[in-house]
């Protein structure tokens, strides 16, 4: 979700995940370390 850009449309977060969670792994996606 976090790749896909689909965030912040809705209905698009399964029940198991919440907004920051998302917020989180958007930003951990843009960690130089996170790529490697």
């Amino acid at each position: 979700i976090a790749e896909s850009g689909a965030y912040p449309r809705r209905p698009v977060l399964p029940s198991y995940l919440d907004e920051d969670m998302v917020r989180q792994a958007e930003v951990a996606l843009t960690c130089p370390e996170t790529e490697d």
